[in-house]
């Protein structure tokens, strides 16, 4: 994840789970699967990702302090 911050710059990663894309007709997205969000939860209080690079894209900021 340092890396990805590294290159890019910023990394937005979404919160949608895999219901919320199927219910949205959206195959084209990936999602987060089983220790996905602990990952992303522990890059956070790190300091390597931001809270607001957390998206859900169905239903707009969805941080992962809400899960």
């Amino acid at each position: 994840m340092k890396a990805a911050v590294e290159f890019h710059g910023v990394v937005y990663i979404s919160t949608a789970d895999e219901m919320q894309h199927k219910d949205n007709n959206d195959n084209t997205a990936r999602y987060l699967v089983d220790k996905g969000p602990k990952l992303v939860k522990r890059c956070i209080k790190e300091g390597i990702l931001q809270d607001e690079w957390c998206i859900n894209p169905f239903y707009g900021n969805d941080h992962f302090n809400d899960y």
